[in-house]
């Protein structure tokens, strides 16, 4: 379809100008944070200038490379890490994001999805979906962008270390993002590799106990079940179809 303005509409020609800003917009959607985060830990990336015409890749395709080769490049290992942890969330945002080209799964996935109450949590194995992700990061890097001074004298320098965690979920082809508890992160990190309710219980008493003692395993299952649970309704976890209430 030729779509073209009524005869009394005139658009003025800025240049190109409009076309541009969208295309820049576009890019910051994507990797805007990793972006900021790398001017302010003095390590700019500046996107090429783009040729007239139809161009072979997308901005934000060239903006994921160019960033992935920023961070590889950096000839000392522990600036290369820093600077790896600092756009990882973006990253792996984009790649879930363009990871799946058909969605006949996901919605055939929805069709057979069984009710929480008619899942047997204690003999179920839950897998982390294909369509979520746990991201780690070493740094609490939202909260060091937004402090004052970040981009002040200490420019460049590396914030205290604080784990943070965010999960990833993809709906088509858009991807939320969530940060995640300590707690919750585990149980799903624990479920990366499908797993029984008793494996995942087993992982977290081991992360969370010490010389000191824990928190019960009663206490623990409880807790780790409701959480699986609770992702369960929210999609961020698969159970094995053959072990729930409804199977032959």
């Amino acid at each position: 379809l030729l779509v073209t303005p009524a005869d009394e509409v005139r658009v003025s020609d800025d240049g190109g100008a409009g076309h541009a800003a969208l295309r820049r917009q576009t890019v910051e959607e994507y990797f805007g944070r990793s972006l900021a985060l790398l001017r302010a830990l003095g390590a700019p990336v500046e996107l090429p200038t783009r040729a007239p015409g139809a161009p072979a890749r997308s901005d934000v395709s060239v903006a994921a490379q160019l960033l992935e080769d920023a961070v590889a490049g950096v000839p000392d290992a522990a600036r290369r890490e820093l600077l790896d942890d600092a756009t990882r969330l973006d990253r792996e945002r984009y790649a879930l994001a363009t990871s799946v080209e058909d969605f006949t799964e996901d919605f055939l996935a929805g069709l057979v999805r069984v009710p929480d109450e008619e899942v047997r949590w204690p003999e179920a194995r839950i897998g982390l979906s294909p369509r979520a992700r746990v991201v780690h990061a070493a740094y609490d890097w939202d909260g060091w962008l937004e402090a004052e001074g970040a981009e002040g004298e200490d420019a460049g320098a590396a914030p205290e270390p604080a784990d943070t965690f965010h999960l990833l979920q993809a709906s088509g082809r858009r991807v939320s993002v969530r940060q995640l508890s300590p707690f919750a992160a585990l149980v799903l990190q624990a479920v990366e590799t499908p797993a029984g309710v008793d494996d995942v219980v087993d992982r977290v008493q081991e992360a969370v106990s010490s010389d000191a003692g824990g928190p019960s395993r009663e206490w623990l299952e409880d807790r780790v079940t409701e959480q699986l649970r609770q992702a369960y309704r929210a999609g961020f976890v698969t159970v094995a179809h053959d072990v729930t209430a409804g199977a032959a």
